[in-house]
């Protein structure tokens, strides 16, 4: 297991995660932090070269729970915790915040480790929900793997000590936004560790990833819902075969943790993006005859209770005019 470095090493980060103990065979990443906030807009060049457009956030999700998300009308939050290993979880506190995925939008076509269908949401878009619901966004930390390295940042409507808040107009950092508009994100980036060293050495850049966690209420969730849209992504490389075609090795991100509830199962939804396609035509098709079908049932019986609104009516005028004729004949 990993040991745990509270106060880390070097002036300008923090480490949260060590795994120098380990053997060179366990050592898979290592978890850090700006110590401070003017540190974070140091992580790359002040060069737009090194960036590359944001114009998409997506988030995966298998068939299965694709369907859950759209039964619900709305996606489901992960609990963080301890094993999750990332600075966002305060041991002091407790505090275990529940979150929603997003990283950038990837070609539909290029193999997707976290699924079979892609929610899809412009920056503009998600930006502008952002600003309406005046959440806060916040730096939370950087991932070192053996060959790239991770920034996560957080959206949330809660307020936190133990983490930064990010300024996206400050270029320099992983993330930046320009005067348009217009956001990037960083192609390499500074890492401070080296994974196979014994020391903390002089940076070096690395091919940079970018992971968005989302934490709001429910309510909320449903409106970022709402601006996504749907598409089939490439998930055929899910498991890795042995050479009588059997699976051997999980390349599936779900399927590699606890997520799906035994350690031994292998992932089932290793589909092509075609086969995928089908599927969500289907059930596109057959949720929209649904619709239809309830709107049609509402509008009959909007119908029906109109004309017997109507008959009632013209009952009422009937009996009222045969009352007045009635009563003229008795005069």
């Amino acid at each position: 297991m990993a040991s745990q470095s509270t106060s880390g090493e070097g002036e300008d980060f923090a480490l949260l995660l060590d795994q120098r103990n380990l053997p060179k065979s366990g050592r898979r990443y290592y978890i850090w932090k700006p110590r401070e906030p003017k540190y974070t807009y140091t992580l790359t060049s002040s060069s737009m070269d090194d960036y590359e457009a944001l114009e998409y956030l997506s988030r995966v999700e298998h068939f299965e729970d694709f369907k859950k998300s759209q039964a619900k009308g709305n996606f489901f939050s992960n609990q963080l915790g301890y094993f999750n290993n990332t600075h966002l979880y305060n041991s002091r506190s407790r505090t275990q915040p529940k979150v929603v995925w997003f990283a950038p939008r990837k070609d539909p076509d290029e193999h997707n480790f976290y699924g079979n269908i892609s929610y899809k949401v412009s920056m503009k878009k998600i930006m502008d929900c952002m600003k309406s619901l005046s959440i806060n966004l916040y730096f939370v930390e950087i991932v070192d793997f053996k060959s790239t390295s991770a920034t996560r940042f957080l959206f949330s409507h809660k307020k936190y000590d133990h983490i930064q808040l990010y300024d996206t107009k400050q270029i320099g950092g992983p993330w930046y936004e320009n005067d348009n508009g217009e956001h990037f994100f960083a192609k390499c980036l500074n890492r401070r560790y080296q994974p196979d060293a014994d020391a903390y050495e002089v940076p070096e850049l690395v091919p940079h990833e970018f992971e968005i966690m989302i934490e709001f209420k429910d309510a909320d969730y449903s409106k970022v819902f709402k601006l996504c849209d749907t598409e089939a992504v490439d998930h055929s490389d899910a498991n890795e075969m042995d050479r009588n075609g059997k699976p051997k090795r999980k390349r599936c991100k779900k399927y590699q943790t606890s997520d799906c509830g035994n350690e031994k199962e292998f992932c089932s939804w290793e589909w092509s993006i075609s086969h995928t396609e089908e599927l969500l035509k289907s059930f596109k098709q057959t949720k929209n005859e649904m619709a239809e079908n309830i709107n049609s049932n509402i509008k009959s019986e909007s119908e029906s209770d109109s004309s017997q609104q109507s008959s009632e009516s013209d009952s009422d005028s009937k009996s009222s005019s045969s009352s007045k004729r009635i009563k003229l004949s008795e005069d």
